[in-house]
């Protein structure tokens, strides 16, 4: 298990299962940090399978969105996979209000994030 800052990181097969350390992801500074981070799990570590477990996370600001949007369209050229599990219901809403369900592949849970992936 990989411990950033921003996140932390169970290699599972394969697969980078990462959980988030701040339950509400709003300052600007973590945001970047957070995203950073994310990033070198593609660009250093070589995952292309990435299991964002949400399940903590109470608030995500819109710059905190665009760091996943962001992060998404670089597994996705680097031909990985990047899914997202357990959002809450409030955050899930804002993905569906911004129509981010279809860019982004969402499961209720870790299994059947796995199996997405």
């Amino acid at each position: 298990m990989v411990r950033f800052e921003r996140i932390t990181v169970a290699d599972e097969a394969g697969v980078a299962e990462v959980t988030f350390n701040d339950r509400k992801i709003l300052d600007p500074l973590n945001i970047h940090q957070m995203s950073t981070e994310l990033t070198s799990l593609v660009t250093d570590h070589k995952h292309l399978k990435l299991l964002l477990r949400c399940g903590d996370v109470e608030f995500l600001s819109s710059a905190a969105l665009n760091a996943l949007i962001l992060l998404n369209k670089r597994v996705m050229k680097a031909g990985g996979k990047l899914v997202l599990t357990e959002l809450r219901p409030e955050i899930y809403e804002v993905f569906l209000i911004t129509n981010l369900t279809s860019f982004f592949t969402i499961c209720d849970d870790r299994i059947a994030g796995l199996a997405a992936l």
